[in-house]
């Protein structure tokens, strides 16, 4: 299918001024000092012009956010100097408290991100964050707001057309927060485009047709980007993201409930990220700290941010995102490994199999059953599309693994019946199978009746 034509888009020369003017007007005195010759003869006005406009820009904005109406926020450092290891252990304990994190590495490596939004200066490169469930109701929404409240200058927004969102990024330099992305990003060629031109520094540029002499003119998309979604997503996305995982809590695991004045109370941890960011940029720019070969450029590319600032950080955090990483490669290697398109059916069928894997170790009173016999029970259960999944043939190990990964179930070496052998854990699956399967998972059978042909 053709991708649609990218929306019109069109700016008069008074708004690319207006837009570069509140660019420098975001700049501190000592880099629009920097700046303003070279700004001042490319806009072919004079120094003094351009100083004044840039006045009346600052005054506006100060305007605008004591009026609370500011698109992103303007924050003064904190007065002090900051540790930097206390305040991420600080971040770490909050997104713990309120979500469900599928590893223990996903809230490490999203501490390090939240602090590196405060660094874009900096970075060559910076990984989105992409927060993934297997199903609804797993925190996503939840966990994109307790980001924002600790991001630097967040933009919290559920849907933003391709023009608006290069034109924002240009204007205001945010840090992006897509919620429900998963919604209005798939068919969104040109909204995609931008968000992928955003990973590195030296391509974040979009180049648009302005004024009545469409003349080209180039517009910054860099920016830290959060975006969320249920299951996989297009293969430009995942690669250039930093893949939060998250799980349905278990009806007896409680989180706290995020407070109604969440954004408000964190006013203090911004500022703090702000002091931490500005003392510790030089020694996190010198820094030459990588993560080990995983066999991915692009994901060594994306961690290598995350490992500076935790050399930076120092303490316990350069131990811990190297375990983060490890950990969360190799799933993401093992999960790229039986990639294969999903189909419509696809979130139904895995739960019920889920379903009915858990039905496989109640029937034989096992903790642990191997992976061929768990394909040979499911092949006969009756009344299941299991015998006949795969274009008329039995569902097979490999199939299994795949559907039941998104659960955090995994087949793995095991002793069973005092020989080694790939198979699955009782505690596994029952603890997926709470989360996920709890309702009366039956009820899909007519669902997927006809499953078994589209596979």
């Amino acid at each position: 299918m053709n991708a649609p034509e990218p929306e019109p888009f069109e700016m008069d020369g008074k708004t690319i001024d207006a837009a570069k003017v509140a660019e420098l007007a975001r700049l501190t005195p000592m880099e629009y000092d920097r700046q303003r010759q070279a700004k001042a003869e490319e806009m072919r006005v004079r120094m003094a012009t351009l100083d004044a406009e840039v006045e009346r820009a600052r005054g506006r904005t100060r305007t605008v956010e004591e009026s609370g109406d500011s698109i992103v926020e303007q924050l003064q450092p904190w007065e002090s100097g900051v540790n930097g290891a206390e305040l991420a252990d600080e971040i770490h304990d909050t997104l713990c408290r309120h979500i469900t994190f599928q590893e223990e590495g996903d809230p490490i490596a999203a501490t390090l991100w939240i602090l590196g939004t405060y660094l874009m200066d900096i970075w060559r490169l910076w990984p989105k964050v992409f927060i993934s469930s297997p199903a609804k109701r797993c925190g996503k929404s939840s966990l994109t707001e307790l980001i924002e409240a600790q991001v630097h200058r967040p933009m919290l927004v559920s849907n933003i057309s391709a023009a608006a969102l290069f034109r924002t990024i240009e204007a205001y330099a945010p840090t992006i927060l897509l919620d429900e992305s998963d919604t209005f990003l798939t068919q969104n060629y040109e909204a995609n485009g931008i968000l992928n031109a955003g990973h590195t520094r030296r391509t974040a540029f979009v180049v648009r047709l302005v004024g009545d002499a469409h003349e080209p003119c180039k517009f910054s998309v860099w920016a830290a980007q959060v975006v969320t979604g249920i299951g996989k997503q297009r293969d430009t996305l995942e690669d250039r993201s930093i893949r939060i995982d998250l799980k349905r809590q278990l009806p007896g695991e409680r989180k706290a409930k995020i407070p109604v004045d969440l954004f408000s109370s964190r006013t203090e941890t911004r500022r703090k990220a702000l002091r931490w960011a500005e003392d510790s940029k030089q020694a996190i720019g010198a820094a030459t700290n990588e993560p080990g070969d995983c066999g991915n450029d692009r994901a060594q590319d994306n961690w290598t941010p995350l490992f500076r600032i935790a050399a930076v950080l120092g303490g316990h955090w350069p131990e811990r995102i190297r375990t983060a990483y490890l950990v969360k490669e190799s799933a993401r290697e093992a999960d790229d490994e039986d990639d294969e398109d999903d189909e419509d059916d696809e979130d139904d069928a895995a739960l019920m199999l889920l379903h009915d894997m858990h039905e496989v170790f109640k029937r034989k009173n096992a903790d642990r059953v191997s992976s061929e016999d768990m394909q040979l029970c499911l092949e006969n259960m009756e009344d299941r599309p299991w015998a006949e999944w795969s274009r008329g043939s039995p569902i097979n190990k490999t199939g299994i693994a795949r559907k039941v990964r998104a659960f955090d179930v995994r087949a793995r070496k095991l002793r069973i019946g005092g020989e080694a052998k790939n198979g699955y854990e009782r505690s596994d699956v029952e603890d997926a199978c709470t989360r996920y399967a709890s309702q009366n998972t039956h009820s899909l059978s007519g669902t997927l009746e006809q499953a078994n042909i589209n596979n």
